[in-house]
């Protein structure tokens, strides 16, 4: 009767954990194929090249002909196996889909761990994308002009955002900047017309030149207090701004003209009016306001 028991109890207890573990099941993909398939470019299987970045650990990147291409949905693979040998794909590569309009949907897998330089860049069919936490970093241009993209989720792994990123995807609407990225980089949203609103979190300390530049939907912004510097231009020719909530407590080193002149009103926190008071360009607002 004990045992009866005991194995009655273990049945109910692992049927608990099993429909009580929701976390997405993440289908890992491979492509096979033979070394009669390396040609200058990298392994060809038909859509996508693929290159050996690293021996040890196996690792390699993925890249598309961009003058061929023309597929709407891409499924990047995890897996790439040669003979014997797999390569984890860890890296969109270079420029990888520069180009591709048609290009509409994108899986990208848990092994990519870096987007590169221009990867993405004017592929103006795309709308969403989602980037898995395995991503650490995003190259410089590497979604610039992707006109028609409304919303990204970033990996909350990303520590930084690499200058024009994002810049001029005008029909991108709000952005939350993953806790954990440290500095936005030049031009990484400017001309974001859109966008309406940006959640900066508590980690970033550096705000580089045009970061938001010409986003002209923006109406208020929060600026956290770890950050440290403002580069000149940052907010320049945001035109809808009508208002700055600032958090930090000691007024951050700016540079030339980081924000417009007309912006009507500044909040700062309790008993920092006169500091932000002494200051450029922080008294060119119309209103100091403590919160």
């Amino acid at each position: 009767m004990k045992k009866f028991r005991f194995l009655l109890v273990m049945s109910l207890l692992a049927l608990v954990i099993s429909c009580g573990d929701t976390s997405p099941k993440v289908e890992e993909r491979t492509v096979e194929l033979s070394s009669s398939s390396l040609t200058e470019k990298g392994y060809f299987d038909g859509l996508l090249y693929y290159k050996i970045i690293s021996n040890n650990p196996p690792e390699a990147e993925v890249l598309c002909d961009t003058r061929e291409f023309n597929k709407d949905a891409v499924f990047v693979p995890t897996w790439l196996k040669i003979g014997f040998k797999k390569y984890k794909v860890t890296r969109i590569g270079e420029r990888a889909f520069e180009g591709c309009t048609g290009l509409t949907s994108v899986d990208i897998p848990n092994s990519v761990t870096s987007i590169g330089w221009g990867a993405f860049s004017g592929c103006t069919g795309l709308t969403s994308i989602d980037i898995p936490n395995s991503v650490t970093s995003i190259d410089e241009n590497a979604f610039e002009d992707c006109t028609d993209l409304i919303s990204i989720n970033i990996s909350n792994n990303v520590t930084s955002i690499g200058g024009w990123t994002f810049r001029r995807c005008s029909s991108l609407i709000s952005i939350e900047i993953p806790n954990g990225v440290t500095s936005i980089g030049w031009s990484s949203f400017e001309g974001c017309t859109n966008l309406t609103s940006i959640k900066i979190p508590n980690s970033v300390k550096s705000i580089y030149n045009y970061a938001f530049g010409y986003c002209t939907g923006l109406t208020s912004v929060e600026i956290p207090n770890s950050v440290t510097y403002i580069d000149h231009n940052a907010f320049k020719y945001c035109s809808g701004l009508t208002s700055v909530h600032i958090k930090c407590n000691n007024p951050p080193m700016t540079g030339i003209d980081c924000f417009l002149p007309e912006i009507q009103t500044l909040y700062v926190p309790v008993g920092t009016k006169s500091k932000y008071a002494r200051l450029s360009p922080w008294n060119t607002f119309q209103n100091i306001v403590e919160e």
